[in-house]
Formats: C-alpha cells, structure tokens, sequence
C-alpha cells in the first residue's frame, strides 16, 4: 500500500469531528463500513485531514492516509460507529454509477443552478484498487489480534440521508471481496433509519461469479430480486437507547445471536 500519511497517534481536540469518542476491544470491530467524501478532491496535505472522522482516506491517485488506529471509534457511520472501521473514499460520486438523478447535490448548489454532470467525479480505477487492499489489509490485521472482520457495509445502512454513500462503483470491491474471501452477505441488513443496499448496486454475472467495477448490472438484479439472502451477522447496534428498546420490542423472527452481541458505541 502507498501510504503517504499516517496520522493515527496525532491528538485530536476535544469537541472536533476526528476527535476519539472512546476506546474499543478488537472484539467488538465486526465490520467495515465503506464512505464517499462527496469532495472532488481531498489532498494528501490537506489542513483539515486530522478533523476527518474515519480511520483511512484513500486519495485521487490511491495513496492513503491512515487517520485512526482501528480500535478508535470516531463518528463516521452513524449507526455503524461502534462496530466498523470506517474508509472514506475522496470522490463526488453518483448513488448508481451513470445515473446522475442519484448524486447528491446540496441546497446551495441546486439554488445556483449548477448541473449535476459537472459536479460528479467518480472514484478511480487506482481507488478502487487502493480500496480492495486496504480492506483485505484491516481483514487480516484483525484476524491477527484474535478477532473478526465478519462483513462489509454502505454508510446508506447506517443512516438515512446518506443513499448515496458510498456509490455502486465504490461498492463493487465489497461484492468481489465479500465473495473472495467468504463474508457473511449483510446487503439486506440496515441499522436506524438505515437503507439496505439497492439492487442497482449489487453486481452479479447469473453464473455466481463477481464482475468488475463496470459491469453491467445483470436483469435478475434489474428487476429488484436480492441476489442471495442475507445470513445473520454480527451486526452494530444502533446509536441510542431508545433505537435497541424499540428493535427489542418488535422482537423480529430472524434476529440472531449474533445481533444480540452486536457491539455498543
């Protein structure tokens, strides 16, 4: 891996967004929550790199700069905080790579008029490469300390207002590494207000086999049927109390153990 900076031992200020909301076990890191910036650009010496709330940055040309050990838990993923390592990719990427009706614009941008294909800067082939590595990397450096990384998630499963989070193209590396090496299938999971990963998004050839990151999207996946059913997965729990009390109440028949043990911010 290029790494060009790492900024994991840097003292962040209290009440900043990279700040270290607290200390967590190796045991408790299920999963690994995958990020866009919405930035065309995030350099490598930036001011506010440190402020970034993840635990790895992967930059245009697919360097990366390491920003948090993983046992730090910081606020990047909302519902997904206590329980993944969180890797923001810096591009302005669509929800459904082509389909500019899905990038996020913001309130400013739409009052000025400004035309989507312009704002859209999709992730490279060196990000998406850079991206595959560093997540087989934290993979195997929690296997080493005794735990396990058991699936890959979407920031979109952690919260509502990010649909887009991280885009079909950067999620494509989740589907080829989850069926490489074996992780459990969470795409049909989602915490809080959370979204589960949209079909348009999950890449399948008919033959069991995981396409590139432009690939076509085959008709089964088209017309809106899951590719494969989810399996049970320890999974984060959601942020506050009350989210838990709730979940707990409507007691859903396919909550596992595993749920149960999810980990706690």
């Amino acid at each position: 891996m290029n790494i060009v900076n790492d900024l994991r031992d840097v003292k962040r200020p209290k009440g900043t967004r990279g700040e270290v909301k607290r200390k967590r076990s190796v045991a408790e890191i299920v999963g690994i929550t995958l990020h866009q910036t919405a930035t065309p650009d995030f350099a490598a010496n930036h001011k506010g790199l440190p402020q970034l709330p993840a635990h790895a940055l992967i930059h245009r040309d697919g360097a990366i700069s390491l920003l948090h050990h993983p046992t730090n838990v910081v606020f990047h993923g909302n519902a997904l905080n206590g329980g993944t390592i969180g890797i923001e990719v810096a591009c302005r990427a669509a929800g459904t790579e082509g389909d500019l009706r899905t990038l996020w614009i913001s309130k400013d941008e739409k009052a000025a008029g400004k035309k989507p294909e312009l704002l859209v800067r999709e992730a490279t082939d060196a990000q998406l490469a850079a991206l595959e590595e560093l997540v087989r990397h934290y993979i195997s450096e929690i296997a080493a300390q005794g735990g396990r990384i058991r699936g890959l998630w979407a920031h979109r499963q952690g919260h509502v207002s990010r649909t887009s989070d991280p885009g079909s193209r950067i999620w494509s590396v989740a589907e080829r590494v989850r069926v490489a090496l074996g992780l459990e299938d969470v795409r049909d999971l989602k915490l809080g207000s959370g979204k589960t990963i949209p079909p348009t998004w999950r890449i399948d050839t008919g033959q069991g086999e995981i396409a590139g990151p432009n690939a076509t999207v085959s008709a089964k996946t088209q017309r809106g049927k899951p590719v494969a059913q989810a399996k049970p997965a320890a999974t984060p729990k959601p942020a506050t109390k009350n989210a838990v009390k709730k979940r707990a109440a409507k007691k859903p028949a396919q909550a596992s153990d595993a749920k149960r043990k999810a980990t706690r911010r």
